[in-house]
């Protein structure tokens, strides 16, 4: 049986051409978990709201990650807990860590996350960039105090920069995301069993923790 996912571009998790090759831990995760149960993974790379709408009308049998939501339950069926994605203050030490909290303080955000409503909550002043590459260069050119975005992500851009750079990182909330499968397909309480007995395996046998530590 071959399965086909939809996956949206978000490094580490998921990268459909990264520098080193590397396809992302959500994406070894799955095909991992499904090969147990001799099932083949087919993934289609899309913009998030297409990748979710490819899925909900069973044009794709499923989105390799999300996060639970009202209303997605009607026509998404969650597996296990996949993992958890982290959101936090990425920050140089030579700055007072209260500051980075300070409405004075700029704070840099890319541009078109949600996470920047979390900002703007707080009376933080924002400085929007284009992608989490450009956050890390001016905080690490000391251009912002701090630069708030995905934990996993901003660490893996960290543990490429060729020199070393001591930023610091402070978590301001985590929540778990799942393998998604589209009800659409009759089988899917089958699918989500064989996936989530194949994520048990990865885990007693520490073969998940291999995974993830390709990415650190």
């Amino acid at each position: 049986m071959v399965l086909t996912f939809a996956c949206n571009e978000f490094p580490p998790h998921k990268m459909e051409k990264s520098a080193d090759g590397l396809p992302g831990f959500d994406v070894e995760v799955l095909k991992q978990a499904f090969s147990y149960s001799n099932i083949n993974i087919n993934v289609e790379y899309y913009p998030w709201k297409r990748a979710l709408e490819n899925t909900k009308s069973g044009i794709v049998d499923g989105l390799c990650s999300c996060s639970k939501s009202q209303g997605r339950d009607t026509w998404l069926a969650y597996s296990d807990q996949m993992g958890s994605v982290g959101i936090g203050h990425f920050y140089h030490p030579n700055h007072n860590k209260s500051d980075h909290f300070s409405p004075l303080s700029p704070t840099a955000v890319v541009r078109g996350y949600a996470i920047q409503n979390d900002l703007a909550y707080q009376g933080i002043k924002v400085i929007r960039v284009n992608n989490d590459k450009v956050g890390i260069r001016m905080l690490l050119n000391d251009r912002v105090k701090a630069f708030y975005s995905y934990r996993d992500t901003g660490k893996y851009i960290l543990s490429k920069q060729p020199f070393d750079h001591h930023i610091e990182y402070s978590e301001a909330r985590s929540s778990p995301y799942f393998t998604c499968i589209s009800k659409k397909r009759p089988d899917y309480p089958t699918l989500i069993d064989q996936f989530n007995t194949g994520l048990k395996q990865l885990h007693e046998t520490g073969a998940y923790d291999a995974i993830m530590n390709k990415y650190r």
